[in-house]
């Protein structure tokens, strides 16, 4: 190489590290030039907002306060509410400078721009809030993404006026440093589980249609052999008010966290709830796995797979052993004998394989190890109800039906499982609820009582709080002694670090996408108690095929 050529190298090198310097530097500069700005402001508008920061997914909830914000689509809004007094709610933001500040953030979080790759705006999930005279907004995308979006964001004036956000999730505490460093907003974290069952409450009562669950279909065949039913038969979709779950004494219940990993929480009464166990094996698992497996980019994507594959080419089941139906032991042939076996009698395991049937192998054998362990802690802690929620749930018709059939299956049709439409969002809700209001959580959520009922019975959380005392006195009477807000000397069995908090009352989880023929009906309070305190028994198990054909409404 001659002298000039590597002159030349050389003066490109400096030129190049020059200019990295340079934009460093003005980078630096601009950062500096902003912070003071924020400091020497007055306007922080960071309560509009609550984050929910998982192993997998991140979840934004922001507030929109403006009486345009109710449309037509509001339907499933709070209904004849009176807002809250001016002490309680957003009425300081009616200042000239905090209305600049959030019609600048409104128009951004509207921005397609910034959601990036993995972002997703759930329009169909924005609801009003008649006790807040707001409309909430739901957004999510994968956390992989999160410091990219950070550094996105910090090269913006989109932060200006948030000064401080509340967060809770692994993610409050992992990023809190990166994100103070890059957009100087302080990162106030709120306790996960508190922010789950104060957001699924809050929502519960402020969205008439959100707990639903899926009942077997009483014109399917084999109906005098019931342990042959499936969980493609699970297609008869309930819709379950608030005021109908309350006019029984729900307690005690089990929500059931399917995020990255998965967190079962027993809840005895209002304000007392501990978590009692948990698996691994969650959403993260399944998504990291799809992954590997199969050329899916996205979590809606390999369960679209899923809907179109056959677990039977994957999986070993009893006919595959005993020829057909195990007749003796009431176990349909169609059951898996054994998730994947298949692969191991196959001479060349690769030849014919297909991503599609990965995919709902692995499905239905997660789903299947979450609907076990849940059960068994059901049974272990006496509870009937169990609430499936997060972001797991989310799309994903296969895992609601086979957790209803499961749940059903195991306890011989005394449990129930129950799901919510906001799945994901509770702890985003939660930790917007604590931000926004800190110690007047408990008044907002008190006010809220009979909003999901349209007001046909304004009495229904009164009452359910009525239960949860009533229960107290009785845990009282026996000799214990529920906690407020801290943790509990005795570990109950099967968990590490069990927590016990007052909160308010919860359910829940999922959107359906619904195969084969979908019913939707609104129980009342009888039936809803006979489905509940049912002794039918009710035998099968997973089938291997499933008909997954997606709804009309493609959802």
């Amino acid at each position: 190489m001659s002298k000039r050529h590597s002159f030349m190298i050389c003066l490109a090198l400096t030129a190049a590290v020059a200019f990295v310097g340079f934009t460093r530097w003005r980078m630096k500069k601009e950062i500096s030039k902003r912070r003071k700005r924020k400091k020497e402001g007055s306007v922080n508008i960071g309560g509009i907002f609550g984050m929910d920061i998982g192993g997998t997914l991140s979840k934004i909830v922001y507030f929109e306060k403006r009486p345009s914000a109710k449309g037509k689509d509001d339907e499933n809004g709070s209904v004849n509410q009176p807002p809250l007094s001016r002490d309680k709610s957003f009425d300081h933001f009616d200042t000239p400078a905090h209305q600049a500040a959030l019609e600048q953030i409104y128009q951004a979080m509207q921005s397609q721009q910034l959601l990036g790759q993995t972002g997703r705006r759930d329009q169909a999930l924005g609801f009003y809030s008649s006790i807040l005279g707001g409309r909430f907004h739901f957004i999510r995308f994968e956390t992989r993404m999160l410091e990219t979006a950070i550094q996105h964001l910090s090269a913006t004036d989109v932060t200006q006026d948030i000064k401080s956000i509340g967060c809770t999730g692994g993610g409050a505490h992992k990023y809190s440093q990166c994100i103070h460093d890059h957009l100087d907003i302080d990162v106030l974290k709120f306790d996960e589980l508190q922010c789950l069952i104060r957001g699924m409450h809050f929502i519960l009562m402020n969205y008439p249609s959100e707990c639903y669950t899926y009942r077997y279909d009483e014109d399917a065949s084999d109906q005098d052999k019931v342990w042959q039913r499936d969980a493609k038969d699970y297609v008869h979709k309930v819709q379950i008010p608030y005021h109908v779950l309350t006019a029984t004494d729900p307690f005690p219940y089990l929500v059931v966290n399917i995020g990255s990993g998965v967190s079962i929480m027993k809840v005895t009464g209002p304000g007392q709830f501990e978590r009692v166990s948990g698996t691994s094996i969650g959403g993260g698992t399944y998504w990291g796995l799809c992954r590997l497996f199969t050329r899916c980019t996205t979590f809606e994507e390999v369960l679209d797979m899923a809907e179109s594959g056959d677990n039977s080419e994957v999986d070993m089941l009893v006919r595959d052993i005993y020829g057909s139906n195990y007749d003796q032991m009431n176990l349909k042939g169609s059951m898996v004998a054994s998730s994947f076996g298949k692969l191991v009698m196959a001479e060349n395991p690769h030849e014919g394989l297909q991503e599609e049937d990965l995919a709902i192998a692995l499905l239905m054998m997660i789903t299947n190890n979450i609907g076990q362990v849940a059960y068994l802690n059901a049974q272990l802690h006496s509870c009937r109800k169990i609430f499936f929620v997060g972001n797991f749930m989310r799309h994903n018709n296969i895992s609601c039906r086979r957790l209803a059939f499961a749940i059903s299956f195991w306890s011989k049709q005394t449990m129930e499982a129950l799901f919510l439409e906001h799945e994901g969002y509770f702890g985003a809700m939660g930790s917007f609820l604590e931000s926004a209001f800190g110690d007047k959580v408990d008044d907002i959520l008190a006010s809220s009582h009979g909003l999901s009922d349209g007001g046909k019975d304004e009495g229904s959380a009164l009452r359910f709080v009525e239960l949860g005392r009533r229960r107290t006195r009785s845990v009282e009477a026996e000799g214990g002694s529920p906690s407020r807000y801290h943790a509990t000397d005795e570990k109950p069995r099967g968990t590490a670090s069990p927590h016990s908090y007052t909160h308010t009352p919860s359910m829940g989880s999922p959107r359906s996408r619904l195969g084969g023929r979908q019913r939707t009906t609104s129980l009342d309070s009888a039936n809803i108690s006979a489905m509940l305190d049912s002794d039918n028994v009710i035998m099968g198990l997973e089938g291997a095929g499933e008909d997954h054909v997606k709804s009309s409404d493609g959802r």
